[in-house]
């Protein structure tokens, strides 16, 4: 049994692309037109199943958590020390997909 998918258009919508940053895969995107490169490019990364990819899906999942671990460790005693340390970890993951 197959289903046919139906795609919803906006009036205003357009087509654009991003690329993986990793393997420079691209893929495209419906949008309102307002969307960044930059955007576009994290988006198609999400999208991307190539190894880089995947590593970095992973290593942004496994800071997400830390900082849920963090919030909940030291969220109500030590506010501005849980801070620092989630932008640490935002800092750290920002660079090493730079590497």
């Amino acid at each position: 049994m197959s289903e046919t998918m139906i795609k919803k258009h906006f009036e205003n919508s357009e087509i654009q692309t991003g690329a993986c940053h990793y393997c420079g895969q691209v893929y495209q995107f419906e949008t309102d037109g307002m969307v960044t490169e930059e955007q576009l490019d994290e988006w198609a990364e999400e999208k991307c199943d190539c190894i880089d990819a995947r590593i970095n899906k992973k290593r942004r999942g496994k800071a997400n958590n830390a900082k849920v671990e963090i919030e909940n460790l030291l969220g109500e005693g030590y506010p501005e020390a849980c801070e620092v340390l989630k932008a640490g970890i935002v800092k750290n993951v920002k660079r090493s997909r730079e590497i």
